[in-house]
């Protein structure tokens, strides 16, 4: 339930107390007790949504100005990202603020459409989202929101670079990055015809193996016998086992099979995960980019 919701609410003289709401779901009106649900209206809940979500041209165009703010403070403090990764993200984001700038939007949505915007290593998408539901945290903002229907406005590729371009962008030998790719530290890695290009935000991997998934849509072809199977699933989990660091556990699975587990140890493994970097139809499952991160 939301705290804010009930900041200012009054009843017979005594003004709304929430000190015990995470507690108890009860908002306290001096000695009486309400179940902050029966308080609670839908014109409430859609007020809040309507409020949060980004709704209009000019919703867009604040939230990028704030990423660009953030991402420039960011800069001048975070270690974890290079100076050229600072630089590209930005370049990025002030790419897709002119898209939004020169787009034309809707001057008023209906109730619980909103625009969403998802960045990732390899680009910027914008979407228009309908809302089957959503839930409020405790303070009062939009906890979790379930979609029913999404459309894709637009989307911003990240440049992709050569190898030699990467390297000298982040200050490595173009062997280094080979390697990494080959190591599965670089994950968003696209193989055109037998070079490579790298999308200008990846960046390398902390220290030890981060379990992956990957997926995809289409029928697959071009692997080894050994994994005919492959189109039986459509998502691949890859973990290191906790205790003996040079076994890995590779789990298919899809909506229709059961899943299937394979064991595999580090050579194995990253002659397989390479495979599916390889291969066009197959993507990491990546995670959002933040510009505080």
């Amino acid at each position: 339930m939301s705290h804010r919701i009930f900041d200012g609410m009054e009843m017979n003289g005594h003004e709304a107390d929430t000190s015990k709401l995470k507690e108890t779901g009860k908002v306290y009106f001096g000695d009486e007790a309400w179940d902050a649900s029966d308080l609670i209206t839908e014109e409430d809940k859609m007020e809040i949504f309507n409020e949060d979500m980004l709704r209009s041209k000019e919703d867009l165009l604040d939230m990028i100005n704030y990423l660009l703010k953030r991402i420039e403070e960011n800069s001048k403090k975070n270690t974890k990202h290079s100076p050229e990764y600072f630089a590209r993200y930005s370049n990025l984001v002030e790419r897709f603020k002119k898209q939004v700038e020169k787009s034309v939007f809707p001057e008023k949505l209906e109730d619980l459409w909103r625009y969403e915007y998802d960045i990732r290593e390899t680009g910027i998408t914008l979407t228009l989202e309908h809302a089957q539901s959503f839930d409020l945290s405790d303070e009062g903002y939009i906890d979790f929101v379930m979609n029913d229907t999404t459309f894709e406005l637009m989307h911003i590729k990240s440049e992709l670079l050569t190898v030699e371009q990467y390297a000298q962008a982040y200050g490595v030998t173009t062997t280094a990055v080979r390697q990494w790719i080959r190591r599965g530290k670089i994950r968003t890695a696209i193989k055109q015809g037998n070079e490579w290009r790298i999308p200008e935000l990846a960046e390398v991997s902390d220290r030890g193996y981060k379990c992956i998934q990957y997926r995809w849509d289409e029928y697959l072809t071009g692997f080894p016998e050994e994994y005919s199977f492959i189109n039986d699933y459509s998502l691949i989990s890859i973990e290191q086992d906790a205790e003996h660091k040079e076994m890995f556990d590779v789990i298919f699975s899809g909506e229709v099979s059961e899943e299937k587990h394979v064991r595999m140890n580090k050579a194995e493994k990253e002659k397989f995960e390479l495979l599916l970097i390889s291969n066009p139809f197959i993507s990491p499952v990546q995670s959002d980019l933040k510009a505080w991160e």
